[in-house]
């Protein structure tokens, strides 16, 4: 044991200086007693495991547990567990097993052994308290002694004479000491001697002198080089990055002095902009990369002051809408702490067609002069503007993030048109694109002048066609026709003709030749035949020259009625097959009546419908009805919306679920993403340890599984979680893939429930049932996991009639990127059960070159064919969107709407055109309408709803 002081400092006879001191009892005190503490725990330690005949002594049952090397049937006594079973006596049968008997110790065991311990006690100690008495009085009498004579004695043990006393004078004790130190300290004048010698043998006073200087000269270099780093930046444009690197981070918090410098980007010339910071994708290592000023701008109550920003691109990124660029204000407290970050404006989306883009935001703090663009906050002490690029494949160039107070200037009279004319630039940009848009619609109209050509040309030859047929008499075919009739005209040269009777055209193969005209040029009863339908090689239905329908056995009248009747019947969209040839249509009729085919089609207006009739939606209709029926009951009305960013953003979803609010109510919350960013109604969601898998990422394959959204999040640790708060429901549908995975989940900090995955990676529905319907918080872990845990999505609902939204899209996918899961959701649409949904898709699609409108449609085929095949009397609205901003535009989103119109009218399905009657983005985006390039406001949002409202749920 540690002991508070020693004998030798107790009982000392002066102090640490030297001075006497008589003994302290309260010091002799302590000492003893933890003298006898000390021999107290030794005597216990010696009796715990101390050997009686053939017998062993333990206080706890552990001890004796322990001693495994006793003979067999030797026996062992515990007598002081806490555990009372634990103590009595026990043998040893063997292999060091102890076994307790039935014999039992005396009731006074105990109490004997602690009176024979404490007899040793008293004795040890009586002995001890003895001697301290003694050696106290004798101490504690001594007198000190200031200056000891040489022939006072100092008691020693001698360790040469086995410990006897002895007593040296203190001659003795000096003589000792000097002959000792002797050997370390040599005398002053071997000092001087030693060092005089060692000078000389080493440096002259030249050298001496000459070190000096070199001492002094590496500290004016290094003084030199701090004063270079501090002039550096003289006469740099501290608002100009490419000028002033070492004046910008990306830090936004604390102290301007203390944010790190720049460790990122590279400075290149511009020939237009100077020395600019170029940022590449070796500078983003995570989604997004600031760009600030390292500076602490203080901030006035009662001032304005103007955020200028100039860049550019010079590499466009993949989603130029996506990977953006955000004007920022991050705003600091008095100690220059973090208190808020804000974006200015709406999101930029540079590319290298958009050329410069200059932008100027007016701010201050609420009450400060001027228009503000943002208002700062109130406890706001200085801030600092900041430009946030997002991805990291382009390359972006940053000439300006400046900040000026323009007061004064509001002020004195001036008004913000005064204030911006200093920035020119901008105002040059501006005219510069608008004389690109110009140009584009030139463009434009010399390519619709160049179709109109085309369309007369075609109408030409169909014309010439007509002509060469009227002009063969009944039982004529087109093999006995003259050759080399003109059917194609192109700049005043014949593409297309007849030669001989057969389709002729410069690089057409004979054997393509006579099957064109094989497939035209069908006799029945010496009359020219347009043939419909063929099997086998033979004709079997064919319009007769007089128009009517024709068969082998099909009688005159009813032919009739069958005409009659498809006049009638027939959609006004409808296309009608008339020749086919390796399963696809090569010949058909359009829906004015014009013959139309590969090359014929130039006279065909293109459709035009604003929206269909909504007559498909009947089981929406009769869920909508039930609902105004009985508001007291539990019948809802389920809508999917899927597709792009426009229906995963909350700003068309919300508009949507304000309108059921206000009309039917609403039911629950319905479809809950993993991704956990965009969450309407109040639901909060956090997670943490996963890994996120989405379909915009080009995933190949989903070998986890999916959700409906196309989104997925997978653990294989054991410490995952996910934390969904403010959820009304009361049930809740988990949607996983077995694939070996543990994982717990707990509602309203409850019980936890384990749930155990196969391996089989089928779908698993994991239902949370008999909630009360308030706001609940769901946690998830994946405790003891030891495989993967794939989680796809969350469905909830509450209780009562009304409608549930089940807001499934995904930002920035394109029909390309769907195609890759569609085929996976089925099972999940199944359970979902949705009565109608809605799909916006295109946006992204017109501005990349990998989803063009051919497959566009074939990923809108494929939605449908899940959708239908998990709730086969599903409705489905597919939506062509609005014309968002052409800036990186690959193919126009009109051809995309055409091409919905026309897939929609051949499969039953319901079609909204928002390309053909919301306008264009320059018209409407300087009324409210958009919140940034590609996506609207919640002014457009609204007009979108009220549009699909008024067109399919009529609900007022």
């Amino acid at each position: 044991m540690a002991y508070t002081q020693t004998a030798v400092d107790v009982f000392a006879p002066t102090d640490a200086s030297g001075v006497a001191r008589r003994v302290d009892n309260d010091e002799v005190q302590i000492w003893g007693t933890e003298i006898e503490a000390a021999i107290s725990e030794i005597v216990h330690t010696v009796i715990n495991g101390i050997v009686v005949g053939n017998s062993v002594v333990y206080s706890l049952k552990s001890g004796l547990l322990a001693n495994t090397t006793r003979p067999d049937g030797s026996l062992g006594i515990v007598f002081a567990d806490p555990v009372p079973d634990n103590n009595g006596v026990f043998v040893e049968s063997g292999a060091g097993i102890w076994t307790k008997t039935n014999l039992a110790l005396p009731s006074t065991f105990a109490a004997d052994l602690a009176t024979a311990i404490a007899g040793i006690d008293d004795l040890e100690s009586s002995k001890l308290n003895a001697t301290l008495s003694a050696v106290s009085t004798l101490f504690g009498t001594a007198l000190g002694k200031a200056s000891p004579a040489d022939t006072d004695k100092i008691a020693l043990f001698d360790s040469d004479a086995s410990g006897a006393l002895k007593l040296p004078t203190w001659a003795d004790f000096k003589a000792a000491l000097k002959t000792h130190f002797d050997t370390f300290y040599p005398s002053g004048s071997d000092v001087e001697t030693a060092i005089s010698d060692a000078i000389a043998s080493l440096v002259t006073s030249s050298q001496v002198s000459d070190a000096i200087e070199d001492a002094f000269g590496s500290i004016s270099e290094a003084a030199s080089a701090a004063a270079a780093q501090a002039t550096v930046l003289i006469g740099q444009a501290y608002e100009r990055p490419g000028d002033a690197k070492l004046l910008y981070s990306s830090t936004l918090t604390g102290a301007a002095a203390t944010r790190p410098p720049l460790s990122i980007g590279t400075i290149v010339n511009d020939t237009e902009l100077g020395s600019v910071l170029q940022i590449s994708s070796a500078d983003v290592t995570g989604a997004s990369v600031d760009i600030a000023p390292r500076i602490d701008f203080a901030i006035n109550p009662d001032r304005s002051y103007l955020v200028l920003c100039v860049l550019k691109r010079t590499t466009d990124a993949l989603d130029p809408l996506g990977n953006g660029v955000e004007t920022r204000w991050q705003s600091l407290n008095y100690n220059k702490n973090h208190v808020g970050n804000g974006v200015l404006g709406t999101p930029l989306n540079p590319t290298i067609a958009a050329g410069t883009i200059r932008v100027s935001y007016l701010i201050g703090q609420a009450g400060a002069p001027g228009d503000l663009d943002y208002v700062i906050p109130p406890s706001a002490v200085y801030g600092l503007p900041l430009l946030r690029i997002f991805g990291s494949d382009h390359v972006t160039v940053v000439a300006t993030i400046d900040i000026r107070d323009v007061t004064d200037q509001i002020n004195g009279g001036a008004d913000i048109t005064q204030i911006t004319d200093d920035l020119a630039a901008e105002i040059a940009a501006r005219e510069a694109l608008d004389a690109g848009l110009a140009a584009e619609v030139e463009a434009r109209e010399s390519l619709e002048e160049v179709v109109t050509i085309g369309f007369e040309q075609t109408t030409l030859a169909i014309d010439n066609i007509e002509d060469a047929l009227d002009e063969r008499a009944l039982g004529a075919t087109i093999d006995s026709q003259p050759a080399n009739i003109p059917l194609i005209v192109s700049n005043d040269r014949v593409v297309a003709w007849l030669d001989g009777g057969n389709f002729a055209a410069k690089g057409l193969s004979e054997f393509l030749q006579m099957s064109i005209v094989d497939r035209m040029t069908t006799t029945s009863n010496s009359d020219i035949a347009i043939p419909l339908i063929t099997a086998d090689g033979q004709v079997i239905l064919w319009l007769t020259p007089e128009g009517d329908l024709a068969s082998k056995g099909l009688s005159r009248p009813l032919a009739k009625s069958a005409v009659d009747l498809v006049t009638t019947e027939v959609k006004a969209a409808t296309y009608v097959p008339l020749i086919t040839a390796n399963g696809k249509v090569i010949l058909w009729l359009t829906p004015n009546g014009s013959l139309s085919g590969p090359g014929l089609s130039a006279n065909e207006p293109r459709p035009s419908r604003l929206a269909s009739d909504g007559r498909t939606l009947h089981r929406a209709k009769a869920k909508t009805a039930l609902i105004k029926t009985n508001p007291g009951g539990s019948d809802r009305l389920r809508i999917a919306l899927m597709g792009d960013s426009w229906s995963d953003l909350r700003t068309i979803p919300n508009a949507l679920r304000d309108l059921m609010t206000g009309t039917i109510g609403l039911a629950g919350h319905g479809w809950q993403d993993v991704e956990g960013i965009t969450q309407i109604g109040g639901v909060t969601f956090a997670k943490n340890g996963w890994t996120f898998v989405d379909a915009t990422t080009n995933v190949p394959i989903w070998p986890n599984g999916v959700g409906i959204d196309g989104k997925l999040i997978t653990a294989t640790s054991t410490t995952a979680t996910i934390s969904i708060g403010n959820l009304v429901a009361t049930e809740v549908r988990i949607y996983s893939f077995a694939h070996g995975g543990t994982w717990r989940y707990q509602v309203d900090g409850g019980a936890w429930t384990t749930v155990n995955e196969a391996s089989d990676g089928a779908l698993r529905v994991t239902t949370i049932s008999g909630l009360v319907n308030n706001a609940h918080a769901l946690a998830i872990d994946t405790t003891g996991n030891t495989g993967t845990v794939s989680i796809g999505g969350f469905y909830s609902t509450g209780s009562g009639a009304g409608a549930e939204i089940l807001k499934a899209g995904n930002a920035s996918i394109d029909g390309s990127q769907m195609l890759t899961y569609l085929g996976q959701i089925g099972p999940q649409l199944a359970d979902l059960a949705p009565d109608v949904l809605i799909c916006i898709l295109g946006t992204n699609d017109s501005h990349r070159p990998l989803s063009p409108p051919d497959v566009f449609i074939e990923a809108i085929a494929a939605l449908a064919a899940a959708a239908r095949s998990a709730v086969s009397d599903i409705g489905l609205i597919m939506i062509a969107p609005s014309l968002s901003s052409p800036i990186g535009l690959i193919t126009p989103i009109e051809e995309y709407s055409d091409a919905l119109d026309t897939w929609c009218a051949a499969n039953d399905v319901e079609f909204l055109s928002l390309t053909r009657q919301m306008g264009t983005w320059a018209e409407t985006q300087p009324l409210g309408m958009w919140n940034d390039l590609a996506h609207h406001s919640a002014v457009g949002a609204r007009a979108i709803t009220d549009i699909i409202n008024e067109n399919f749920f009529k609900l007022r």
